[in-house]
């Protein structure tokens, strides 16, 4: 268990999807299974991920739009051994995650924003998404008056794991590295370059999918107790 903290906490930089609010992936993970396709949680997990390197790679023969988004969940379908389905089958998922996309907000990250920035907290996001669907994503569910600092995918030359995002923020925000902590929820993006950047860094893992990692937590309000605050 990590130590508490013995000093006073001047900035919390965290992740978005995944962290505050769920990320697309847990939508399709819990779509499939309403349409009885009942896949283990990581091999999704993993399929989603994939797919999101081929969206990156900028390999892909699709516009933006509608026509992006069901080549992108195609992607997903074939690396879960799906390449035979109905041709409804891609409009009904989309429903299913939109159905969700108002649901997204984890239950603590409200109170948990709240308590920082009541605190003096200087709060900031570090995201690997497009800055654009960042910040509408912050607006959409009310959270962008919280945070001083906002930086997505073109804000830096490289994106996590790079330690760049985090030193940009720290650089932003005037803070010392060892008075800031981070929270995110990927071990290969979030702590890693959390930590490579000298930040305390914790790992949001609501599903118990990484037991073995350092510096785990089920739940935002963890890191409080972790810290000392509550």
């Amino acid at each position: 268990m990590m130590a508490k903290s013995k000093q006073k906490i001047a900035g919390f930089f965290l992740d978005l999807d995944g962290t505050l609010i769920k990320a697309p992936e847990e939508d399709f993970f819990e779509t499939l299974l309403d349409l009885g396709m009942e896949y283990p949680l990581e091999h999704v997990f993993s399929a989603y991920m994939e797919a999101r390197v081929w969206y990156r790679s900028s390999s892909h023969p699709y516009n933006t739009g509608e026509e992006l988004w069901r080549g992108f969940a195609d992607q997903v379908l074939i690396r879960l051994g799906i390449k035979d389905y109905p041709p409804d089958f891609l409009k009904k998922i989309r429903e299913g995650m939109d159905r969700r996309e108002e649901q997204r907000l984890y239950p603590e990250t409200l109170p948990f924003l709240d308590f920082l920035k009541g605190k003096g907290v200087y709060l900031g996001i570090i995201s690997s998404r497009p800055l654009e669907g960042v910040e509408e994503k912050l607006k959409k569910f009310k959270l962008a008056h919280f945070f001083s600092l906002v930086l997505g995918r073109e804000s830096v030359k490289e994106i996590k794991p790079s330690p760049l995002p985090f030193l940009l923020a720290l650089k932003q925000s005037g803070l010392e590295a060892d008075k800031v902590r981070f929270a995110g929820d990927s071990p290969e993006e979030d702590l890693k370059g959390g930590l490579s950047a000298g930040i305390v860094t914790y790992l949001v893992d609501r599903r118990g999918r990484f037991p073995h990692e350092p510096h785990v937590v089920r739940n935002l309000f963890e890191i409080l107790e972790k810290e000392g605050l509550k």
